[in-house]
């Protein structure tokens, strides 16, 4: 893959179809209803195109955005302008916790945020927080501010009033990426299940036992 555009074209191209119904593990539910789950990962596969689909536009009239030195396979290295918007969202996910039992609202310890972001080898979290509110999430500060310093935030609250069903999928698909290895998770190596994440695996909910992790390895 040559540039940032033929990447974002290949994850969306890899991203799962979502059934109108798939098995889901009881201990990931937390006291959601499994219709809520599915229709929160159904939402979720949408932003997750929707993703590709601005970088994809982004790297139309950005040049800088095209180079690389040296094809890999590895998105993180080569392109770290597609892959952090999906890191910063799975890391929303991962640090979030539910206000009160509400579904619609997510608290996230800042500094948590972003030593999270930061250990999963994400660049620039401001920008790509700026790049989540321009998909619909609302932030109860103003992430574009100048003055804007994550890692100084005690409670950063989330929303995406769109769908509010979505911070439900986000927070179950990324509690399942986790179950699934947990080894590479304690090892804090989070980077390497971004692919189960990137391509919204319905398959993870019912915490298969084996799993295969590249991005390609999708069955939809």
């Amino acid at each position: 893959m040559k540039t940032i555009q033929d990447a974002a074209t290949f994850i969306k191209s890899h991203i799962c179809k979502v059934p109108d119904d798939f098995e889901i593990a009881d201990t990931l539910k937390n006291g959601f209803e499994h219709a809520e789950i599915v229709d929160g990962i159904k939402e979720l596969r949408l932003i997750l195109q929707l993703i590709a689909d601005n970088v994809i536009c982004d790297a139309q009239t950005d040049a800088e955005m095209h180079i690389t030195d040296k094809p890999s396979n590895d998105f993180h290295l080569i392109f770290p302008a597609l892959t952090s918007p999906y890191i910063m969202l799975f890391c929303i996910g991962l640090c979030g916790e539910f206000v009160n039992g509400s579904s619609n609202c997510m608290t996230i310890d800042g500094t948590k945020l972003f030593d999270a972001f930061k250990k999963s080898r994400g660049k620039n979290h401001n920008q790509h927080l700026i790049f989540l509110s321009n998909l619909g999430f609302e932030f109860s500060v103003d992430v574009s501010a100048k003055s804007f310093k994550l890692n100084k935030i005690d409670a950063l609250e989330v929303r995406y009033p769109d769908s509010p069903s979505v911070l439900v999928g986000l927070k179950c698909l990324v509690e399942a990426t986790v179950q699934i290895s947990p080894q590479i998770y304690k090892a804090q190596k989070s980077y390497a299940i971004q692919p189960l994440f990137m391509r919204s695996d319905y398959h993870a909910l019912n915490l298969p036992k084996k799993f295969a992790y590249d991005i390609r390895d999708c069955a939809a």
